[in-house]
């Protein structure tokens, strides 16, 4: 009778433990890092993804270690919806300030700063969910040569440039408004990705500057072939559609970016056209036709050239145009937060990798 008891034991145990096991393997937890977010008031925000867990909201103090936020304490939540508490530690975005003209739009002034940042009232989320997306895989494709390509095979060090706007530069992320640094981009996120995947060591070297144009890379793109790079991000329009005839600008726009993809081509370089998203609709330099037309002929070229474009529009059009400003943008206009860059890092990515891939791997590479 006790061999018998004991050989159930055993049983049960045993299948208690493959149950167990069974359950990691059917619910695995896609982890989202440092999601931006504002909360104003009492007023409900909402993450971006849904069915959520183990949630952690924070911001950082002076010596740039995590200060955690309290759930009934400073906030709570129902589903992927969170709101300030009486009380709360958290900062208040209704008390972000912004100075609107008789047409209820604003003027950019830098000092005083109008409008205010919005990095300074930002915090961020760390939390699992279980809706991942499908995204489209590119690596059987020709955006990329054999020769990264096979760089990638061998574990080489892949070498990369960048240059573009104050975007690439990384304008209002965390590392760079606090520390000076374009680590939290997204070509740096990119490079822990491919090292992650692939094992090859990538060598950054960013061009990018504030308020530039295409004028700038015309004035640098001779010196930057002559380095050759193995892959170049070139992201340029967000300056560049900022005129009131910019109808009257794209069709050059157009001829001197065909000019430099042209170029590149000869030379076998692999470029990859970042476009750009609906920056804040309220300021009076805006035209916001000119996104679509400008983000078009990038798509356009891309194709002509057969190089990769990453549809950032694409990619921020699924959030409000108040999400964008509020959460995802640190100058509450057009800087991508860190978790910004991310998204632009999810947009790029797929052309490394084949077939259909779930933004769960993607957060994981650099995660």
């Amino acid at each position: 009778m006790f061999k018998k008891c004991f050989i159930l034991i055993i049983i049960f145990l045993s299948a208690a433990c493959s149950i167990s096991e069974t359950i990691q393997i059917k619910q695995p937890e896609n982890k989202i890092s440092g999601e931006t977010i504002t909360l104003s008031g009492f007023a409900e925000n909402s993450l971006l993804k849904s069915n959520i867990s183990n949630l952690k909201v924070y911001s950082f103090n002076k010596e740039k270690n995590k200060v955690y936020y309290k759930e009934n304490i400073d906030y709570v939540t129902a589903g992927n919806r969170i709101k300030r508490i009486k009380d709360s530690k958290i900062p208040n975005f209704a008390l972000h300030k912004v100075v609107l003209n008789d047409d209820l739009r604003f003027t950019f002034s830098a000092s005083p700063r109008n409008p205010e940042l919005t990095i300074e009232y930002q915090v961020f989320c760390d939390y699992g969910y279980t809706d991942a997306e499908s995204l489209e895989g590119h690596y059987k494709n020709s955006f990329l040569s054999p020769e990264i390509k096979e760089k990638l095979k061998d574990k080489k060090v892949i070498k990369i440039a960048v240059i573009g706007t104050s975007i690439s530069a990384g304008a209002h992320t965390f590392a760079q408004y606090y520390e000076g640094s374009d680590r939290e981009t997204y070509p740096h996120l990119v490079a822990t990705a491919i090292k992650n995947k692939f094992g090859s060591q990538v060598i950054i070297n960013n061009y990018s500057k504030g308020g530039s144009s295409l004028s700038y890379l015309e004035d640098s793109y001779e010196t930057i072939i002559a380095e050759n790079y193995d892959l170049i991000f070139i992201e340029f329009g967000m300056n560049d559609h900022l005129y009131s005839f910019w109808f009257e600008q794209l069709p050059n726009f157009e001829s001197v970016m065909s000019s430099f993809l042209k170029t590149s081509r000869e030379n076998n370089v692999n470029i990859v056209l970042v476009g750009f998203f609906q920056q804040n609709t309220l300021w009076d330099l805006e035209f916001a036709c000119s996104t679509n037309a400008y983000n078009q002929v990038l798509f356009n070229i891309a194709g002509n050239f057969n190089c990769f474009f990453a549809d950032i529009n694409k990619e921020f059009a699924k959030y409000s145009q108040k999400k964008i400003n509020q959460d995802l943008c640190g100058d509450y206009m057009h800087h991508p937060t860190t978790f910004g860059h991310q998204l632009y890092y999810k947009t790029i990515m797929p052309i490394f990798l084949e077939d259909t891939v779930s933004d769960k791997s993607l957060y994981k590479l650099i995660n």
